[in-house]
């Protein structure tokens, strides 16, 4: 599969001087999802206490939200009017706090068995290899887990990953080039901010709202 996101080439002297800090932040930032995880037990990010909210922002001031951005809406992102792409990064980054980080409650492993390799070819991915709990047929499972961090020039922030095979924006560009062949970029903002808050409000408050609907029809 060949990458939706080109990265800009680092200069030698960049390359030298990032290219052995990026294991440490990626470290850094596999322990916050970890330690987030035993706290969210399959949350959303609004179910945290203040110190899961510290490592949601922790994790988030890693992540560059603007370059994943670009990536998921490819050559559609520089025809959007600047009020549009703030919009767009503020609610990706709030799907991902909310839906994506909390999953880490899965990441079986502690920090200090999971194994991170600097890739030899490309000196701003960190391949992880750690365990998983999957659910299968009814049974939650263990099974491994391979995903690679890819830190922008300067090696300080993540701009995309790969998770079992695939790009996190490759994923995401799909998504968005069926929707923008039947909608406006305008009309799928909306409606990722009524999936969120469904997610948001959680099971319990469509429970209400079943129960008051109900008792009005009575």
């Amino acid at each position: 599969m060949t990458p939706v996101f080109a990265q800009v080439k680092p200069t030698q002297e960049a390359v030298k001087s990032t290219s052995s800090d990026v294991v440490t932040r990626a470290k850094g930032f596999v322990s916050d999802l970890i330690a987030l995880g035993k706290i969210s037990k399959g949350g959303t990010a609004l179910d945290l206490s203040p110190e899961g909210k510290k490592l949601v922002e922790s994790l988030s001031t890693g992540v560059d939200f603007e370059a994943l951005a670009r990536s998921a809406l490819g050559s559609k992102w520089d025809a959007l009017k600047p009020a549009v792409k703030n919009d767009f990064m503020s609610t990706l980054r709030e799907t991902i706090e909310t839906v994506l980080y909390p999953r880490a409650h899965r990441i079986s492993a502690p920090l200090n068995e999971i194994q991170f390799t600097k890739n030899s070819s490309k000196p701003m991915n960190v391949l992880a290899k750690t365990k998983f709990e999957a659910e299968k047929e009814g049974e939650i499972v263990e099974r491994d887990l391979e995903f690679e961090l890819i830190f922008g020039t300067g090696g300080k922030k993540i701009v995309d990953a790969w998770i079992e095979g695939e790009l996190v924006s490759a994923n995401l560009k799909r998504q968005f080039d069926q929707a923008l062949q039947k909608k406006t970029m305008e009309q799928i903002l909306e409606q990722m901010k009524k999936r969120l808050s469904k997610v948001q409000a959680g099971p319990s408050s469509a429970k209400k709202k079943e129960k008051a609907s109900g008792e009005d029809s009575k």
